[in-house]
């Protein structure tokens, strides 16, 4: 069999009961017999593997796995394995494994199932391999850097990246550690969880992402941390602000998860208090948006150098502007909302594309509300034409839409006319929301 062309397995096999077993139990015998059913030889799986990836996965290797003498536990052996089986990205999703795509959703429906399952086993792990100290910093700092990650990652891209080593973290939590180490290990699970409902809120996959912002509760009540309960539960009132239509549950939850923070200030109370603003703006309550606006000022001058820098843990003066723009947008309040807009544009480094342009998208809002309708457009459209096809975010195609609708009655304008023409044409779902 010529190693250059796929493995003889057929597409149902990969959904086959005995197979989906199989890839969850990271049985890779079952797997490697299962390649050989096929007449996928050791030779040939040897040989599509080195084609493939440039990875040595021996004959002799091959053997050893098919006769039970030897488990696989090192990833680029599954790697390996799995493109010499030409997995499809749903086997490679079951088995652990990233997939080779960077489409999520309806596109990949098997992910949902997955992603749900993933979220089952996390939610019944805390119960059965010991951590180490060093193996719970390790898994600290790799959360540390997806939060990182957050502002210049496309959701998807992301998403698979957390999901892959969800895989292996719970596995860990499985095993009850010291008490101390498991606590820890809570703490970097409720992120973990926590960034997966940031991420799907990314992608307007709401349902799922309060479903995972339940799991990061659960998780970070294992924790014990007050400020972990505040962030995560933040992220729960994120993604009812951003399904929009329940603002009012919205500012429900922001200041749940602000009394969740206890007496400490922390990144959850600041982002919480944020968006209870922008939610009571929305609605009509200026003075409670006003005084959650002056709330997270507060929490935020208090906050330490690692609390603020750019991350999806941290919080920054930068996006308090763009946050207290946006509310004081929603109130109408045209020009104090243009100071806050400038001091935002100011602080955000000219990398940071989403957010600025989102910026500009309020201060276009703002003058549309104002009565200068052609200046809100031809701004926008400015604005707009200066991004590439990647930094035409969900976000900022959704908040386009939003201002044409705001301009409908004014579309025999040119200038409204072009940004409807351009609104048309940006309709490119896939990258970072970046505010939070």
């Amino acid at each position: 069999m010529d190693p250059r062309r796929p493995a003889p397995i057929p597409d149902g096999e990969w959904d086959a009961a005995s197979t989906v077993r199989a890839l969850r139990d990271r049985d890779a015998q079952a797997l490697v017999r299962l390649a050989r059913k096929y007449g996928a030889s050791q030779h040939y799986l040897s040989g599509r593997a080195m084609y493939l990836t440039n990875g040595s996965l021996t004959q002799n290797q091959i053997s050893l796995i098919a006769n039970g003498r030897t488990r696989v536990e090192k990833l680029e052996v599954w790697e390996r394995l799995a493109a010499a089986m030409d997995m499809p990205d749903r086997a490679r999703i079951r088995l652990g494994l990233a997939p080779l795509s960077d489409t999520v959703g309806a596109d990949h429906p098997e992910r949902d199932g997955d992603l749900e399952s993933m979220r089952r086993n996390l939610a019944d792990a805390f119960g059965t391999s010991t951590v180490t100290e060093s193996g719970v910093e390790d898994w600290e700092r790799t959360a540390l850097m997806y939060g990182r990650a957050t502002r210049n990652t496309t959701p998807a891209t992301l998403l698979n990246g957390v999901t892959t080593d969800f895989a292996d973290l719970t596995t860990q939590l499985r095993a009850r550690q010291p008490a101390r180490l498991q606590r820890r290990l809570c703490f970097v699970a409720a992120r973990f969880a926590g960034l997966v409902s940031l991420l799907l809120t990314n992608l307007a996959q709401y349902d799922q992402a309060r479903r995972w912002g339940r799991t990061a509760r659960l998780a970070a009540d294992e924790a014990a941390d007050p400020a972990l309960a505040s962030w995560v539960r933040a992220q729960d009132a994120y993604a009812l602000f951003y399904q929009g239509g329940n603002y009012r549950s919205a500012i429900d939850v922001a200041r749940h998860a602000q009394q969740l923070g206890g007496h400490g200030d922390s990144v959850g109370v600041a982002l919480s208090a944020a968006l209870e603003a922008r939610a009571c703006a929305v609605v009509g309550d200026e003075g409670d948006a006003l005084d959650a606006i002056g709330r997270a000022e507060h929490v935020l001058s208090t906050l330490d150098a690692q609390a603020t820098e750019p991350s999806a843990f941290g919080y920054n003066e930068a996006q308090l502007r763009f946050h207290e723009g946006n509310a004081l947008t929603h109130l109408g309040k045209t020009e104090q909302a243009w100071t806050a807009q400038r001091r935002a544009l100011d602080l955000y480094p000219v990398t940071d594309t989403l957010d600025r342009t989102l910026v500009h998208l309020d201060r276009a809002t703002s003058l549309a509300s104002a009565g200068e309708v052609e200046a809100a457009a031809t701004y926008a459209v400015t604005k707009l034409l200066a991004l590439d096809a990647v930094q035409r975010t969900d976000i900022v195609v959704a908040r386009t839409r939003q201002l044409a609708t705001l301009l409908d009655n004014h579309r025999a304008l040119p200038a409204v006319r072009d940004l409807r023409a351009l609104t048309a044409g940006i309709d490119q779902p896939n990258a970072t929301r970046g505010d939070e």
